[in-house]
């Protein structure tokens, strides 16, 4: 959980003046425990994380989350040992988040707040090894709700069985039938010129108090 170290100075950006991280926090995946033998010099009873209790199979290594004034959760690879290291972006905070850690698991990140007041609940998936086959499924099916959202908005074809029609009298701009009716009313409105009906000054629509 030390913000400064040798272990996590790639997670600090160049210009940084390091106070913009406020909590870290790093996975049970891939740490080192201790193995108390009775008798036995205390080095040797540090346990070295194997390659199925390490993140990617690479010994030793895991994960490490930050929380920081830009309203951000970042996700490294732990140690950070590099300059400008990659890493995972999660939105979800309105302001800066004083304090994050993973739980016993690594199953769940748990954040919290400054100004916003909120406790943030992070799933995490692909970082603990017993979830592995299910977090793959779940990773696969957002992957393709993704791409089809993606494929779709790109197309810019109207749904099926869903009327067009021009929604002004210059033909310039179209819309869904239903919208038509929404508009009509609302310029009904507007002649009408009851105490709460909108008046336009220039493009900006302002309602009467």
């Amino acid at each position: 959980t030390a913000r400064i170290g040798f272990e996590i100075m790639g997670v600090w950006a160049d210009d940084s003046d390091y106070t913009d991280i406020n909590s870290v926090s790093a996975s049970a995946c891939g740490r080192a425990t201790f193995k108390h033998v009775p008798g036995a010099d205390p080095a040797a009873c540090v346990m070295m994380a194997t390659e199925e209790e390490s993140a990617d199979g690479v010994p030793g290594c895991g994960y490490v989350v930050t929380a920081d004034d830009m309203s951000t959760v970042r996700l490294f690879n732990f140690p950070v040992v590099w300059d400008d290291a990659p890493y995972k972006l999660f939105r979800g905070h309105a302001s800066h988040i004083m304090w994050i850690t993973f739980n016993s698991d690594d199953r769940l990140v748990l954040s919290a707040g400054g100004h916003d007041r909120g406790i943030y609940q992070w799933r995490t998936l692909g970082i603990n090894n017993e979830d592995h086959d299910k977090d793959k499924l779940v990773l696969a099916c957002l992957d393709h709700l993704i791409t089809e959202r993606r494929d779709g908005a790109s197309s810019h074809e109207p749904k099926p069985g869903v009327e067009w029609v021009p929604l002004e009298e210059g033909g310039r701009v179209f819309g869904p039938a239903g919208h038509k009716g929404i508009m009509d009313k609302t310029a009904a409105s507007l002649v009408s010129g009851g105490p709460h009906s909108p008046r336009t000054l220039g493009r900006t629509t302002v309602v009467k108090r």
